[in-house]
């Protein structure tokens, strides 16, 4: 996976259905399915359905790649916020995974609320 996700396809959850994608950051690993996502970090998971997201907030901007050039790094993590009900999960997506992450996560919460 280098960083950059995958495609799992041939996983799934008896809950969140068809495995999607899968990337490693940080501290946590986050998998989205086709009915909802699961981060798990040191033990620990926490799922979340779809239609239990609130709002999904990018930071992505001209400042974060203007400042990866100035570095000439390509290492720069940028804040990827989840909002479900009472809280934020905030995770922290490498800039070169960033799109792609938020892509497939839009896509899929976004297809679902199209539905209802």
């Amino acid at each position: 996976m280098s960083g950059y996700g995958a495609y799992i396809s041939f996983a799934s959850d008896p809950v969140l259905g068809q495995g999607v994608y899968e990337i490693i950051l940080e501290g946590c690993v986050l998998k989205l399915f086709e009915k909802g996502l699961a981060i798990s970090f040191k033990g620990d998971s926490v799922d979340v359905f779809y239609s239990d997201i609130l709002n999904i907030v990018s930071h992505l901007s001209a400042e974060v790649f203007s400042k990866a050039s100035e570095s000439q790094s390509v290492d720069v993590k940028v804040p990827l916020e989840i909002h479900v009900s009472e809280r934020v999960l905030a995770l922290e997506v490498q800039l070169l995974a960033y799109s792609r992450v938020v892509i497939i996560l839009n896509y899929l919460w976004g297809g679902l609320k199209n539905k209802g």
